[in-house]
């Protein structure tokens, strides 16, 4: 951001007169309402998904590995015969999949998996496709 932009920031607020009582706590405060406020205007209005033709070798990412039992439900819908979870939370995130008639297939990806966006490195638990009507 110019110092142009970030002056007319300043100068809209109504709580300008307290950067003389505290200016570090103010300036601090001021970047994060800013920084919170362009990451959401990024992500709800200009991050726009935009096909790439870049794709994952399947063998990268659907590799065996080897879980405890009571670490992993079985499981018809995924790319393996078991999928393993981290907590008991994703245990129900799973159960809630493999359940649902919306879900084709569904994955656990691996803890490496990470995927370049413009606000940084973004790093999903969970690969899946739903059915549509379309």
């Amino acid at each position: 951001m110019t110092r142009g932009t970030v002056l007319s920031i300043l100068m809209q607020t109504a709580t300008l007169d307290l950067v003389f009582e505290n200016p570090e706590d103010f300036i601090r405060s001021a970047i994060v309402m800013i920084q919170s406020t362009l990451n959401d205007m990024l992500i709800n209005d200009g991050l726009k998904y935009i096909p790439t033709g870049d794709a994952w070798e399947i063998k990268l990412l659907f590799q065996d590995f080897d879980t405890f039992p009571s670490k992993s439900i079985e499981s018809n819908n995924s790319a393996f015969e078991r999928v393993a979870f981290d907590s008991d939370g994703e245990r129900k995130f799973a159960l809630a999949l493999e359940n649902s008639s919306q879900v084709k297939v569904y994955t656990k990806l691996p803890r490496g998996f990470r995927v370049e966006t413009p606000l940084g490195s973004y790093i999903p638990d969970w690969a899946i496709v739903w059915k549509t009507d379309e």
